[in-house]
């Protein structure tokens, strides 16, 4: 989603470098900009499980995104060609801090195992 010659983030880098070899080419593309996958969250909350601690970068919040909703979208951008060269970003409509993860997590997990 931050693709950037100038990231931070070492991902957004390759996507940078990438959609400008693209560019570079001449060739008709579309480069999709998905928002941060929320699977991520849940790779983070099973390791704080086990620790006891969710560590993660300070940051602000995430407008995450599935896996589904994002392959819907991209499905209705190939077929329907309404795009050509960078999408819109493609997130979710409302943004979440880490707090917030947990939070849900917490409330998931004691409905589970009162």
């Amino acid at each position: 989603m931050g693709s950037s010659a100038t990231s931070y983030f070492p991902p957004m880098l390759t996507n940078a470098a990438t959609e400008e070899l693209l560019k570079a080419s001449g060739m008709d593309f579309v480069s999709l900009r998905c928002g941060f996958f929320a699977s991520s969250a849940l790779l983070m909350i099973s390791e704080a499980m086990k620790t006891g601690e969710l560590i993660v970068p300070e940051s602000g919040p995430i407008a995450w995104t599935t896996h589904s909703d994002l392959a819907a979208a991209t499905a209705v951008i190939l077929t329907e060609g309404i795009y050509e060269g960078i999408t819109p970003l493609l997130t979710a409509s409302e943004a979440i801090d880490m707090e917030g993860v947990a939070s849900i997590a917490s409330k998931l997990i004691y409905a589970i195992f009162p």
